[in-house]
């Protein structure tokens, strides 16, 4: 089963859908039969299974399947709404509402870099991190410029963190937010230094989903990046992928 799974998120990653549903499914059956459930197991198939249900458009059971993942004594209440936050961010790309849903889950959080020995720690702070960053674009009256400099404090020390460890993809995840966040704040210059990066990192291994499950912020700074002559053909799968997503909806 955890074979199966994580097979499917390098599947889900590399946004072959149909391969990602077999073997995410197949993995999670084989992992329910088995005695005692390991709680990661349960959380990084089921959430690759609720991003691929988000990427097909495929809401059906997505409620159910959410519950599942968290139910669990181990998962205190905010690594719960963590993980209902991130569901809510993906989805409402496609359903604007749910947008409302994960902002009223922001509470008073300090972000602060995590030493952690997994990464469950940091993917929950940065999750925090996308959704202050969405708050701020709709918090302030138009024309104005968010002040992020607290997230972008805290991205850089945690970037420094995971850097020192070696966790390509969390590096490849902070650059993202980063790139996010300046450009919320409407400079370009800076978020297309953090794309570049990011895409320079995420090239070798054929990252896909990682950019794609951002949304229409990401597919308009990759289309910029094309213009600005950044890694053009990497930038342009991407958003030949971004296309063929939104015919799909």
């Amino acid at each position: 089963g955890l074979i199966s799974i994580m097979l499917g998120s390098v599947l889900l990653e590399w946004n072959d859908l149909e391969g990602a549903d077999h073997a995410l499914n197949k993995g999670l059956e084989a992992a329910k039969l088995a005695p005692g459930l390991v709680e990661e197991i349960r959380w990084m198939g089921g959430l690759a299974l609720a991003r691929l249900k988000i990427a097909q458009g495929n809401f059906d059971g997505l409620s159910d399947l959410v519950d599942w993942i968290t139910q669990s004594e181990r998962w205190s209440k905010e690594q719960v709404e963590t993980i209902r936050t991130h569901i809510y961010l993906l989805r409402s790309h496609r359903e604007p509402q749910y947008l409302d849903y994960a902002l009223r889950l922001i509470g008073e959080r300090r972000l602060e870099p995590a030493k952690a020995e997994w990464d469950w720690e940091i993917w929950d702070k940065l999750i925090w991190a996308r959704a202050l960053i969405k708050q701020s674009r709709f918090a302030l009256p138009a024309g104005r410029q968010p002040d992020l400099q607290s997230v972008l404090d805290f991205l850089d020390a945690q970037y420094r963190i995971v850097e020192e460890q070696g966790w390509v993809e969390l590096m490849i995840n902070i650059l993202i937010v980063q790139a996010l966040a300046f450009h919320a704040q409407s400079k370009e210059d800076q978020a297309h230094n953090r794309l570049e990066r990011a895409l320079t990192l995420a090239k070798p291994d054929g990252y896909i989903r990682i950019f794609i499950d951002e949304g229409p912020c990401m597919a308009l700074l990759l289309y910029q990046a094309v213009q600005r002559g950044i890694m053009p053909e990497y930038a342009g799968k991407l958003l030949a992928a971004f296309e063929v997503t939104s015919k799909d909806k």
